[in-house]
């Protein structure tokens, strides 16, 4: 998924992450990543589906990759993370029932060393 300024506050975003994450023929859910869009961007928010499986640890979240590499590095990890951290989908909370305000509050790379 790609998460821009307002990304977080869309509905549809939200109940689209919750549908993929829902296990299907082969009883897995699909992998997830996030890539912001914005690499200057220091604070920007997450859905409330995304951010619970950034928490948790099932998602990962990245800045815009540098490299074809980096990009084929994540996604082998999301499809891995389908067998190897499912017990760390996080289905719970509330769904969106509306667009949100946009206001940007979080960033998880103020702390973080720059990726």
């Amino acid at each position: 998924m790609l998460n821009g300024r307002c990304t977080h506050s869309k509905r549809d975003v939200d109940w689209g992450v919750r549908a993929s994450l829902e296990p299907d023929e082969t009883g897995l859910p699909n992998g997830l990543l996030v890539c912001l869009i914005d690499r200057s961007a220091q604070k920007f928010d997450l859905g409330p589906a995304l951010k619970a499986n950034v928490d948790s640890g099932y998602a990962r979240f990245y800045r815009l990759p540098l490299s074809v590499e980096e990009l084929s590095g994540w996604l082998d990890d999301a499809a891995a993370a389908r067998k190897e951290r499912t017990d760390q989908v996080d289905r719970s909370g509330e769904r969106l029932t509306g667009d949100a305000e946009c206001s940007p509050t979080w960033s998880p790379f103020l702390d973080q060393p720059r990726r």
